[in-house]
């Protein structure tokens, strides 16, 4: 039994720095299309390398065609490992990896003519937990709805990629999560409260449901389905993201070209992956597609719609009622070609800053310098950014830095910021590990005297069981039917509050 625990606490130690390690996964922004040919030179790749400062924008030849579906990741260093345009995989040497071709069968022909998915925010990838060459590429289809005369999107895939060596090869692809009607793009995640898994939330078309999907180390699933808000339009067009403390999740909404668009703002349980407090508020006006992104001090939050850019303060309840008017577009075109350089989607970056591309093919993005202040002191600079090549899509990454939600119920793998577990001599929780169906004796020890909480909670942070008022020196708990791992929380009589991880077989 000491040679297991041992083993257990070794293997915490080892989960502990997962987080931190993926902390480089979003080095490289792959934009731009295909290369092209003398005399126009601006077709091709643009390479901006945040393992610089400042970032370093670098051209690329490149075979692959991004529009709008723009997914990449690097590997723990910051290196290119690939990147996607929802249609092809490519390896850091260009390459289409072994089998990395065909995601997402087309039930639209056209889609096949133009070589790539313009789906924003249609394709994410995330490191496989407990695997370290393992990666799951998240992405869809979409078709065009002649009953609602809308785009739509009815698959959502998975498909995993094996990265054990440089060229890659794809293992299995297009595996079917959901037949359902979801959101055209809108694809994002956070990592689980545990520091290590991660929950992927879509939203559904023509209703207010959401389906949540945790990835971790068995697998990834549809863990729950969840109704809250108001309905979600079918072919809505915008953004979704969560803030870097994974608090908060946040939408622009709307219809597919022209219409009202909303702003919801949830709270988010990065234990049990439920949203909460769902609060909106409607842009009146007909405008097109725009985005939005987070601040790195997860309170303000950026709207952009065509020709402005909005700032939201969503620490007030009434947050709607907090926008603030940070820029209108002055009319400014890129120079090459002479496109209107109007304002898009955008991306919060690893320097800090938030990047946005026009909504056209331009060589240039817009960047807020200090989206951490207030208002105009905010320092949006207007194609403050140079691209050497054309450019229409920011790449789609989940904040990979963000680790354990400490001193949360779910806070279980030795994640930094975990209360310094139950081993001291007067108090004790054995047998652990233990059998299915037995019983834990704890001994609270003499030391303490007082009235004593405890609670047993499953890994993914749901109450299986609160006993109070305990004054006896010991108590005996039953242990769990289904093997796993166990949190138990005690907390004494001055309400200071230890954690014990518990192991059933």
């Amino acid at each position: 039994m000491k040679n297991v625990l041992i083993f257990l606490l070794n293997l915490f130690c080892v989960l502990s720095i997962w987080s931190q390690s993926d902390s480089l996964r979003d080095r490289h922004w792959l934009l731009g299309y295909s290369s092209g040919f003398p005399p126009d030179f601006h077709f091709g790749g643009s390479d901006l390398d945040f393992n610089q400062r400042p970032v370093a924008v670098n051209y690329e030849f490149r075979s692959l065609d991004f529009s709008r579906t723009n997914a990449s990741i690097c590997d723990k260093e910051g290196h290119l490992l690939f990147y996607t345009n929802g249609m092809s995989i490519c390896n850091a040497f260009g390459d289409t990896i072994p089998n990395g071709d065909s995601l997402a069968p087309a039930i639209w022909p056209q889609i096949l003519d133009w070589h790539e998915y313009w789906i924003v925010d249609g394709a994410l990838i995330l490191p496989a937990p407990g695997n370290e060459n393992l990666y799951y590429l998240l992405h869809q289809d979409m078709e065009y709805s002649e009953e609602d005369e809308t785009y739509i999107s009815v698959h959502f895939f998975y498909t995993l990629v094996d990265m054990s060596t440089a060229e890659g090869e794809v293992l299995s692809k297009n595996n079917l999560l959901s037949s359902d009607t979801l959101d055209m793009g809108y694809i994002t995640a956070v990592r689980h409260g545990n520091g290590r898994d991660w929950w992927i939330v879509r939203g559904g078309g023509d209703s207010n449901v959401f389906r949540v999907f945790l990835l971790d180390p068995t697998g990834i699933y549809l863990h729950h389905s969840q109704a809250i808000g108001t309905l979600i339009e079918k072919g809505s067009v915008g953004q979704a993201v969560f803030s870097p403390d994974g608090t908060k999740y946040a939408r622009l909404d709307g219809t597919t070209f022209w219409g009202p668009k909303s702003v919801k703002l949830y709270d988010f349980d990065r234990c049990s992956g439920m949203l909460s407090d769902v609060r909106e508020t409607i842009f009146l006006e007909g405008v097109i597609p725009g985005g939005l992104a987070f601040a790195p001090n997860s309170r303000y939050l950026y709207v952009s719609v065509k020709d402005s850019l909005f700032q939201y303060d969503t620490a007030v309840e009434d947050f709607g009622n907090t926008r603030q008017l940070i820029a209108v577009w002055s009319g400014a075109f890129s120079m090459v070609p002479p496109l209107a350089a109007v304002f898009y989607v955008m991306r919060l970056a690893p320097d800090g800053k938030i990047y946005m591309a026009t909504g056209n093919g331009t060589v240039c993005l817009h960047v807020i310098h200090n989206p951490n202040e207030a208002g105009q002191a905010c320092n949006f600079e207007e194609m403050g950014l140079t691209l050497p090549t054309y450019n229409l899509s920011l790449p789609n990454f989940a904040n990979y830095s963000l680790g354990a939600w400490e001193g949360s119920p779910c806070d279980t793998l030795g994640t930094v910021g975990l209360s310094e577990p139950f081993e001291k001599p007067d108090w004790s929780v054995w047998p652990n590990p233990a059998k299915a169906g037995g019983l834990w004796e704890i001994d609270f020890g003499n030391t303490e005297d007082g009235k004593r909480k405890l609670c047993l909670y499953e890994i993914g942070g749901k109450l299986l069981g609160s006993y109070a008022e305990l004054q006896a020196r010991t108590f005996y708990l039953s242990v769990p039917e289904i093997p796993g791992i166990y949190l138990l929380e005690i907390q004494n009589s001055v309400g200071e509050v230890r954690y014990k991880r518990l192991v059933v077989e």
